[in-house]
């Protein structure tokens, strides 16, 4: 969708709706277009007859993009953000430590017919916490910031 577009797909919304102060609202119109800008025009125009066949009430804009048929992705791969690039650093991290803390402990993983249960109970005797790994990740964190 472009601002043309926008402008005629006002146009057919005057006709379902001719004295609606919305129409006359460059914002609300605005905030359209930076919605429905992925659609297609025709996708969009389709979605508002069918929108105004079961209703006489003036529609939300997501009335109409979840009518529309969905675009392509722009990026099929996510992206986190910076923070989340850090979060998921800092449980990396906090893994590795816990890996390292069992194995200086013999500890491992449950093995040899020990039961989950019986190697959480050596972990816990060891004095062995995961949030203490977790603080240890965040410290060694925040000490690589600090450099």
């Amino acid at each position: 969708m472009t601002r043309e577009d926008i402008e005629n797909l006002w146009k057919l919304l005057e006709v379902f709706r001719p004295n609606d102060r919305r129409l006359k609202d460059k914002r609300l119109k605005s905030a359209w277009l930076a919605v429905l800008e992925p659609y297609k025009p025709e996708d969009v125009k389709t979605a508002v007859i069918e929108y105004f066949r079961t209703s006489g009430y003036w529609p939300d804009v997501s009335d109409i993009s979840m009518r529309c048929q969905q675009p392509a992705s722009r990026s099929s791969e996510y992206k986190p953000s910076r923070a989340e690039q850090a979060a998921g650093r800092a449980i990396d991290r906090a893994a590795e430590i816990w890996r390292a803390s069992l194995e200086a402990l013999g500890l491992r993983n449950p093995s040899d017919g020990q039961t989950y249960t019986e190697w959480a109970e050596a972990v816990e005797m060891a004095g062995l916490r995961i949030e203490d790994c977790i603080r240890a990740a965040k410290e060694a964190e925040s000490g690589a910031k600090a450099v």
